[in-house]
């Protein structure tokens, strides 16, 4: 299901509303303390790094951190955090009974008191909370990791996800091409019960118009469960915003400088300028013939490769330079094909970096021309159905980021596998094709959108 959020209207401020303005204060210090942001660490304690006797920051102290964002419990530094879910606690542990009542909960998280009466390890912290904290998070935990424990963008029959892409201006086809590929595997994935029983929802934002910032931050106001597929240049501000808000960004379109500028919260599915760069100066070192070898740079980064190479960093001195010397070999990548303004010099050598396998642009026999951007979408709608999959019915902020280590082999798309590691943050390797002779028909739908 496609939704184009309506845009936000501003509100009078006459009679009414100016009076309540003055009752803001009192309003912001009755609202109760949320449990759930308490637990994972989205806000600190009221006593800050207090709260514990070793002065931990918020995202330290969390409950999260060791007892799992599901209360599942986990191993932490050799420690085993036990399961701390409701009905756990209301259980027996082994030969250690169940905690007897809320009150006697609340006195493992001050006290350090556990089931019946006997000290936890002295690696628990005791809390230093406000009785309305010790509330909130007694409350939370009577809904942690059951079906009730609902993240931003999910409810019992909806998973809320979002895109920014450029839907006007030069880059429009492409953005569209792109947002038709999610929307159909998105629509297909609902018309076929959904996953885990929910139906997707996609918002699709101009990021184009109003610029990526304004836009991302109005889609993050309409609380996604994860950005799909998002294409805007790299900018490491937006990056920020997604982490702050806990928000993933999955089968990711931006084409970043270098590796390292992928947050942890992103999983790109194109490789980053330097890698194809890389990729590109490699292709170069057998070509040309004994002739020039030309290159448009494609990253701020040292091509590589082995010398005899000349790169430029604009299209006209490498036009120029090709010119006046005899054929030999020119190396490209998509923004360089779309400056060149033409099709491949005759008699030239020409090879063109793809950020992506080449097999995206074959057309199947006897098959219509093929669609890269809009392949693009679908691989990148299809990673998070599958990610949504396997993360199960009940969801966190982390879910999908936690599918990425352990993705290696999957195909959204038929024949072009994706890998993912803990260092590794973008699924496919550039792709190196040559497009000697081809006329610019043949290849003008690969070009940057």
């Amino acid at each position: 299901m496609l939704v184009h959020p309506p845009p936000l209207r501003r509100r009078s401020l006459g009679g009414p509303v100016l009076a309540g303005l003055f009752l803001l204060p009192l309003a912001a210090a009755a609202e109760p303390p949320d449990g759930r942001a308490l637990y994972h660490g989205f806000v600190p304690f009221a006593a800050g790094r207090e709260a514990t006797p070793r002065r931990l920051p918020p995202d330290l102290a969390a409950c999260a951190n060791c007892h799992g964002p599901l209360a599942e419990g986990r191993r932490e530094g050799g420690t085993a955090a036990p399961r701390i879910a409701w009905a756990a606690l209301l259980r027996p542990r082994g030969e250690l009974p169940p905690y007897a009542s809320a009150e006697a909960v609340g006195q493992a998280i001050l006290a350090g008191t556990g089931r019946g009466g006997r000290p936890l390890d002295p690696v628990m912290p005791r809390f230093r909370l406000e009785g309305a904290e010790l509330e909130a998070l007694l409350d939370h935990l009577r809904r942690a990791g059951t079906a009730a424990d609902l993240p931003p963008g999910v409810t019992a029959d909806t998973v809320t996800l979002g895109t920014v892409l450029p839907l006007s201006g030069p880059a429009a086809a492409g953005g569209r091409a792109v947002l038709a590929g999610l929307a159909e595997v998105f629509e297909a994935a609902s018309a076929a019960g959904g996953v885990h029983g929910r139906r997707l929802r996609l918002l699709a934002l101009d990021g184009a118009a109003p610029g990526t910032e304004a836009a991302m931050r109005r889609l993050l106001a309409q609380l996604v469960h994860a950005v799909v597929g998002g294409m805007w240049p790299a900018d490491a501000a937006i990056e920020a915003m997604l982490a702050a808000a806990r928000v993933p960004h999955v089968g990711s379109l931006v084409v970043r400088q270098e590796a390292r500028e992928t947050g942890a919260w992103t999983a790109d599915l194109l490789p980053p300028l330097a890698e194809q760069q890389a990729v590109l100066a490699q292709a170069m070192t057998g070509c040309g013939g004994g002739g020039p070898r030309l290159a448009l740079r494609l990253a701020a980064a040292a091509p590589g490769g082995e010398a005899g190479t000349r790169w430029f960093d604009a299209a006209a001195p490498l036009a120029a330079a090709r010119r006046d010397g005899p054929p030999g070999c020119l190396g490209l990548g998509l923004g360089g094909l779309a400056a060149l303004g033409g099709p491949p010099p005759p008699g030239w050598e020409t090879w063109l970096v793809l950020p992506f396998p080449a097999a995206l642009l074959r057309p199947e026999p006897g098959g219509p021309r093929p669609e890269p951007w809009r392949q693009l979408g679908r691989a990148a709608a299809r990673l998070a159905v599958e990610w949504l999959a396997r993360a199960g019915a009940v969801l966190h902020e982390g879910s999908l980021p936690e599918q990425r280590a352990a993705t290696r082999g999957d195909e959204p798309l038929p024949g072009l596998p994706v890998r993912f590691s803990r260092q590794r943050r973008h699924a496919w390797d550039a792709d190196v094709i040559e497009i000697t002779g081809a006329p610019r028909a043949a290849i003008t739908g690969a070009s940057s959108p």
